[in-house]
């Protein structure tokens, strides 16, 4: 199972609510905590839930992406090309959805 801001506070004996002031860059969390909280992130390999994420602050951070079928169309270095331009350059805490649009148009 992932690893959650609750099991961070929990192995440094802090609040799940300082862990998660750190992340988000509050200033009010003092520096020895701040470290604290950082390492054991590195440590526990914790990667943050984009979609709880957006639920709780009601902004989603998706990127959706529609491409023809590889066997209806789009090349395969041009899907590649793209995908990889597309994951170069944005903020890791978007989710990239891709989808055919050849299944699309069998549904409508």
């Amino acid at each position: 199972m992932a690893t959650t801001i609750k099991d961070i506070a929990k192995a440094l004996g802090i609040s799940h609510s300082t862990v998660s002031r750190v992340l988000t860059g509050s200033k009010s969390v003092n520096e020895k905590t701040k470290e604290a909280v950082l390492n054991a992130v590195k440590e526990l390999n914790y990667i943050p839930n984009m979609s709880a994420r957006s639920l709780k602050i009601d902004k989603a951070y998706n990127i959706g992406m529609f491409f023809s079928t590889i066997s209806n169309g789009t090349s395969p270095f041009v899907f590649q090309t793209v995908i990889n331009n597309v994951y170069k350059n944005i903020d890791k805490k978007y989710n990239v959805i891709v989808k055919g649009i050849d299944m699309y148009e069998k549904i409508l």
